[in-house]
């Protein structure tokens, strides 16, 4: 996949940015149908549709809202910088979708997604006051989504005091094992396949808290080396940003970049 996106041309995406944007925003609904949409551990995330492997649609939402937000200030340059066409227009084409997800109750992705986009706005040349304004609002938002939930609200909290009775064993659990799966495999690791904590203590070790289970595998240059490729991801991606031949493909590539390195 990766060799052919690498010898296809990135500019016959462009004139598909809005059928990419409403397909992207279908799926999303998607996951409020009954029966097509999957919740599991209280998140509806996924879609099945019979014949079809279950997915998530938010991962080819963030690409395709990129793609759209890169295409839109592509084809108002001369008006990155008004009001209307620069910000208002374009956040709705941003927060759409990013609210979608966000009431998925995937506050990650919508975070993620939300910043990826914040950035291309960013570099199409959108006023900065305006950003600056509308980010303040969407952090101000989510903490005090944060604050009314009792969950999540535990989650936080537990980071100050994870080993007490109180969290241990309750909303801090998975951050404590994740320090143990660091702590079990040191500098050598344990090696490879013989990490404990994967093995019903550390919930969701393949996907969530893969990180930590790579560090009690192989240790402290695995886990340093991990880090290092996305550092190498996000230079070299702004690298090809810089020498693009065309906005559409300098913010496509920023927005991209961003979407790897951001979660």
């Amino acid at each position: 996949g990766a060799v052919f996106m690498a010898h296809f041309d990135y500019k016959k995406l462009r004139p598909f940015w809005i059928a990419a944007l409403v397909v992207s925003c279908a799926l999303l609904v998607l996951c409020y149908v009954p029966g097509i949409g999957q919740s599991i551990k209280g998140e509806s995330r996924w879609v099945k549709v019979s014949g079809l492997p279950q997915f998530q649609p938010s991962e080819l939402a963030k690409i395709f809202v990129i793609m759209a937000l890169a295409a839109w200030y592509a084809h108002f340059q001369t008006e990155s910088r008004k009001f209307f066409k620069g910000f208002v227009l374009p956040s709705a084409l941003l927060g759409i979708p990013t609210l979608l997800i966000f009431f998925e109750k995937d506050m990650g992705t919508a975070m993620a997604l939300g910043l990826s986009g914040v950035l291309v706005m960013y570099v199409a040349g959108a006023r900065l006051p305006y950003l600056g304004a509308a980010g303040g609002t969407a952090l101000a938002g989510m903490a005090f989504v944060v604050w009314k939930n009792p969950e999540r609200m535990g989650r936080v909290m537990a980071l100050f005091d994870l080993e007490s009775d109180k969290y241990r064993l309750g909303d801090g659990y998975q951050q404590l094992h994740a320090l143990y799966a660091f702590a079990n495999g040191g500098v050598d690791g344990t090696g490879l396949g013989n990490g404990v904590e994967k093995h019903g203590y550390l919930p969701e070790a393949h996907t969530d808290f893969i990180f930590p289970a790579i560090g009690e595998e192989l240790g402290l240059w695995f886990t340093l080396g991990s880090v290092f490729c996305f550092v190498v991801i996000m230079v070299y991606g702004i690298a090809i940003a810089m020498n693009a031949k065309d906005i559409f493909g300098r913010l496509l590539a920023v927005g991209l970049t961003s979407i790897v390195v951001v979660p």
